[in-house]
């Protein structure tokens, strides 16, 4: 009875980052102020709801996740902190930082005790100490018209974004400090995602609708192929392959480095009538490389993906009891949102607002 009750409140949260563990992996919610750790064989066996997120702009609070013995770092993209799970004192703090914008950060790599996290549109390059938890702002990147970069890749001591509606590949050196923008193709070029595969850099040309692999230079295009797509996310596959995933649909495909077609496939899909839609029109999964380099991938409807070297998959549901989901509810009510619950935004729209109410009376009815 329990399972049919818990699939029919099935909660897509969108997972927004995930780090993976020897035994499962850690996640943010895209949806919810909601970090949790999902064991392979367990199921969610930790959850907690992140305090004081009471930004306007709730879709993707965090794009950017690290952890070491002593803290779990969340790295803002709609949020204005860094937030810090302790976790041998089960409790979150806050690093402030100064003149925070939407669209904080793309996501963070660590080099040695440094975490830099990668603009979106703020201002800095910004790293953090992770055993002292100092902050530094170590590069201002913008220039001229560029204010803002689409999605990132590092290669040894570089870290390379795109900044659409042009040509432009910034570079910024991470042992030196500085920062390089290198122009790739032809000028009038639109580069929306960047992935590095092996030895390889790719970019989508949103104005050719193509993918484009690069020479060692990173200055010329060596393979380009159309493909036709409004709108999509490169990532690295096995040996040099290329994912390249649909940000508007369930669709993904896989393409080698020759730019031949391995693989067209959907996400599984949420076949659940009854289950509660995530308020966003975004279908792009969460790629990652498992604890065993095994490339995995969490969907927009809370499934996970582990691929084979010919990408074929198992698959399995990241599922929450109706228990914890009901606690993750009260908890927001009472530490993030008992204001903002009553006021429409772009998360916490009327809709949303009265089928929680409806669900959580639902949950209690059920165990009354």
């Amino acid at each position: 009875m329990e399972n049919k009750y818990i699939k029919k409140y099935n909660i897509e949260f969108l997972i927004s980052c995930v780090l993976p563990d020897v035994n499962g992996i850690w996640g943010v919610s895209g949806m919810y102020p909601f970090l949790f750790f999902y064991h392979y064989k367990k199921g969610i066996i930790f959850s907690r709801v992140i305090p004081n997120c009471n930004t306007v702009q709730q879709l993707f609070m965090f794009q950017g996740i690290y952890k070491n013995d002593c803290y779990v770092f969340l790295i803002p993209n709609n949020e204005s902190d860094i937030v810090v799970y302790n976790i041998k004192t089960d409790s979150f703090t806050r690093i402030a930082l100064k003149d925070p914008c939407p669209n904080m950060f793309r996501g963070c790599v660590c080099i040695k005790d440094d975490l830099i996290c990668i603009p979106f549109r703020y201002d800095y390059y910004v790293s953090i100490d992770v055993q002292t938890l100092k902050v530094k702002y170590i590069c201002q990147w913008k220039c001229n018209d560029y204010d803002y970069t689409n999605g990132y890749t590092v290669k040894g001591n570089n870290i390379y974004t795109v900044m659409p509606k042009s040509n432009k590949v910034f570079c910024y050196d991470i042992e030196k400090g500085k920062a390089i923008i290198k122009e790739v193709g032809d000028k009038d070029s639109s580069y929306t995602s960047i992935c590095g595969s092996n030895e390889n850099v790719i970019l989508y040309d949103n104005h050719r609708k193509s993918i484009n692999v690069l020479d060692s230079s990173l200055e010329k295009i060596c393979k380009s192929m159309i493909i036709d797509k409004e709108a999509v996310a490169l990532h690295s596959g096995y040996s040099g392959d290329i994912i390249v995933d649909d940000v508007l649909t369930d669709e993904w495909d896989v393409f080698s480095k020759e730019l031949m077609v391995i693989k067209k496939d959907d996400y599984e899909g949420n076949n659940i009538n009854e289950s509660r839609e995530g308020m966003t029109l975004y279908k792009f999964g969460c790629w990652f490389n498992n604890y065993n380099e095994k490339v995995c991938c969490v969907d927009k409807y809370n499934h996970l993906y582990e691929f084979n070297r010919d990408m074929s998959y198992t698959c399995r549901e990241i599922s929450m009891s109706a228990e914890m989901w009901r606690d993750i509810i009260d908890t927001n009510y009472k530490t993030n949102c008992p204001q903002k619950l009553y006021k429409e935004n772009q998360f916490w729209k009327l809709t949303e607002f009265l089928n929680l109410i409806e669900l959580r009376e639902d949950l209690n009815h059920s165990r009354s």
